[in-house]
């Protein structure tokens, strides 16, 4: 058929079924799909599973009724590793592991009776970790698939689990208002914060050196001295000192729940979410309220730093995205661009490693990805046929995945990426 079948497909005006049954026969015939243009098509019942589509162009087509991977549960999170492979945990209790390279499925890990909340990468790459609503937290092998360990301790469903950096310790944050600090070779808990909060602890983080893809996860670790901050519905912020288990700072402020922290890079600032719809700048070492970003108009769900600090995203109910100039704390942070065009909730928001890029998901079922300098959107991924809720880029920004309760997860490569044409993202499939 050759690429220029696809533009002839594209200006027929088919029917769905017709579309989709062109593509299955395409695919019985074993025809190269790399590098179509299939855009503003309305394609269903299209069976492309364990197919990797290079440089496809979907935009604005209508493919909710096809098949691009394997389902599953409702994805709750997501993470890439260091070496970036990728981890989504599901409704169903089950972890699956992909290769980005050739798009594989590599491990299924099973274990977990309930849904997962979170998981997270060791930053050796070695282990995950992954908390569920079945009160436990398992630590994995990411070469074999084999639970190394489960953790037993927690009475609520466990909604946050993050690595420190030498991926020797590791930190959960629970329903049950407590958090326990784990060794993660022994697969012992070394503390129990109990009474940590006064309701459930929505999320927990460590100080980072580098940028965490993770939403509602944590980052990684600069032991010295060991902190971790936890947020919670009882509307406040701590820090903690992870070796003593010792508060040592509550950080009050906001009127509402506590959705998300952040800490920046250099971890002299901590950045606070909330239902009150007010983003909150920390003084991590003196517990300071610095200043109270205020703009948005309904709860802000995500909040993250770029690499270098000095700017600050927030995704809100209200439907945008804010961009904050974070460059010096101490001052009146202002809103620098404000990114419009869902048309539904922000679950998630994630700076690119080079801090030159967002990307941000939504209930209205896209996935949009910004640049940061001009403020245009660079791309928009309307794959998902539900609320995305989480997204990561991996470590050298080339690929992107998201997850949602559409029971499907995508991984996109950004390299091929049209800045000045909507959606030019790959969809690799399992």
């Amino acid at each position: 058929m050759g690429n220029s079948g696809s533009l002839k497909l594209r200006q027929l005006k088919l029917p769905g079924y017709t579309a989709g049954n062109i593509l299955n026969l395409l695919r019985a015939f074993h025809e190269d799909l790399n590098g179509y243009n299939f855009s503003g098509l309305t394609i269903w019942q299209a069976d492309l599973q364990n197919i990797i589509l290079h440089d496809v162009n979907l935009s604005y087509s209508d493919i909710a009724k096809s098949a691009f991977t394997q389902t599953f549960g409702t994805i709750g999170s997501v993470a890439i590793g260091p070496d970036g492979k990728i981890a989504a945990g599901d409704a169903k209790g089950e972890i699956r592991l992909w290769r980005v390279a050739d798009g594989q499925e590599i491990l299924t890990f099973q274990g977990h009776t309930n849904r997962i909340r979170s998981v997270a990468f060791s930053p050796d790459g070695q282990k995950l970790a992954s908390g569920s609503d079945d009160m436990s937290v398992k630590i994995w092998s990411v070469r074999t698939g084999e639970c190394l360990k489960t953790l037993i301790g927690h009475t609520g469903w466990v909604w946050s689990v993050c690595f420190s950096c030498n991926s020797k310790i590791l930190a959960s944050g629970s329903e049950d208002k407590t958090i326990r600090i784990w060794d993660v070779d022994a697969g012992t808990c070394i503390k129990t914060i109990e009474e940590a909060h006064t309701q459930r602890v929505r999320s927990v983080a460590f100080p980072s050196t580098h940028h965490d893809n993770r939403i509602s996860s944590a980052s990684s670790v600069n032991e010295q001295p060991v902190l971790l901050a936890s947020s919670s519905d009882d509307k406040t912020v701590k820090i903690w000192n992870v070796e003593t288990g010792k508060c040592l700072r509550t950080l009050e402020g906001h009127d509402n729940r506590v959705r998300s922290v952040s800490f920046s890079s250099d971890r002299k600032t901590l950045a606070s979410s909330s239902d009150d719809t007010s983003i909150i700048v920390w003084d991590v070492e003196t517990g300071e309220l610095l200043s109270k970003l205020e703009g948005h108009i309904n709860r802000v769900r995500s909040v993250a730093f770029s690499p270098d600090g000095k700017k600050l995203a927030s995704g809100s109910d209200d439907q945008t995205v804010k961009i904050w100039d974070t460059s010096n704390a101490r001052k009146n942070n202002k809103c620098v661009n404000t990114f419009q065009g869902y048309t539904n909730w922000i679950w998630a928001v994630a700076f690119s490693p080079n801090g030159k890029k967002l990307v941000s998901s939504s209930d209205d079922k896209t996935v949009r990805v910004w640049d940061i300098e001009s403020g245009n959107c660079e791309c928009c991924l309307f794959g998902h046929t539900d609320r995305v809720r989480s997204v990561a880029f991996s470590p050298d920004g080339y690929t992107l995945a998201s997850g949602g309760e559409d029971f499907y997860r995508q991984v996109m490569e950004c390299r091929n990426w049209s800045m000045h044409k909507m959606s030019y993202g790959v969809i690799l499939t399992a």
